[in-house]
């Protein structure tokens, strides 16, 4: 609409009228671009107070002036989980050092390097496009079973690996000097990286180069996958949600599913907190097991004196 337009205003003339009528237009189309929009205008509009561009940030809107954040909150369960890492991860028996089938993902047309993207983050929690599929092999140390994050979303940040990541991790390691691997990049930047690109240097649907040398979506494998299983469709970052859900379920200790994600500990694991919420039905079956099993009452029969 055009009068909730901003486009064409100073920023001296931005105000709370004409912003909630701009978050009001573009909320009718996405709730969550519209809290994102509001969000954006609030740091520019800082900067340029700072700068001295204007006297004061007029963006000012309280929690219950935005959309409410509507979170995805689906997970598989542990048998969907060990039914999708079984599709995901599949180790060539003969060999006596962890080394990947590829002759498996071959006959399944499924792509091995997007299989080991999800299936490492469905084993350890991690964001599977930041915190895994961009990494490189002097992140992932052997040695000291470590995975060192530089730049997540958390800072800097060490995990250590567990016995399953850590078996992924050596196969993978394997796969980048096997001839004839889709991991094995030799003649350019892609040699760094645990999961390189195919699609990298080459023009896209959208008529731009790939500049990612590592993989950047692994959606198709994703959806075939839980397609092919019968489940349900989830987005692919519900992968850490139920690696999540299923650590706390495990370890009934906020704290430590809280260290495992790279949840902050100053905020007193507060985003560790909605998998509690998540996992109601199994506080309610600790509350039942702490209380012990009901007790009935016995009858007494009282005498009467005459």
């Amino acid at each position: 609409k055009k009068n909730a337009a901003i486009a064409d205003k100073k920023l001296s003339e931005l105000n709370m009228d004409n912003l909630k009528r701009f978050h009001r237009f573009i909320g009718s189309k996405s709730p969550i671009s519209a809290n994102t929009v509001i969000e954006m205008l609030r740091t520019v509009m800082e900067y340029a107070k700072d700068k001295g561009y204007v006297a004061i940030n007029p963006v000012h809107f309280k929690v219950k002036e935005l959309y409410e954040k509507k979170e995805d909150n689906r997970r598989l369960t542990k048998p969907q989980m060990d039914a999708v890492l079984d599709r995901l991860i599949v180790y060539d028996k003969r060999s006596k050092h962890p080394k990947l089938n590829l002759h498996y993902y071959e006959e399944n047309n499924l792509n091995p390097v997007a299989c080991c993207v999800l299936g490492g983050a469905l084993l350890q929690g991690r964001r599977y496009r930041s915190e895994w599929a961009k990494i490189t092999y002097k992140q992932l140390s052997l040695t000291s079973k470590k995975l060192s994050l530089n730049q997540s979303k958390v800072g800097q940040k060490e995990y250590n690996l567990g016995r399953k990541v850590l078996k992924l991790s050596q196969a993978l390691f394997g796969e980048r000097y096997r001839e004839g691997s889709p991991f094995n990049y030799q003649n350019d930047i892609r040699k760094d990286y645990v999961f390189p690109s195919k699609m990298f240097g080459r023009v896209n649907n959208a008529g731009k180069i790939n500049d990612k040398p590592y993989i950047n979506n692994v959606r198709k494998t994703w959806m075939t996958m839980l397609k092919d299983l019968g489940f349900d469709h989830l987005p692919p970052y519900n992968v850490r949600h139920s690696f999540a859900t299923n650590a706390l379920s495990k370890t009934k200790s906020i704290a430590t599913t809280g260290e495992m994600l790279g949840h902050s500990k100053k905020s007193g694991y507060k985003s560790t907190l909605r998998y509690a919420a998540i996992l109601n039905e199994d506080v309610v079956e600790a509350l039942d097991l702490i209380d012990g099993p009901e007790e009935k009452e016995e009858t007494k029969v009282v005498k009467l004196t005459k």
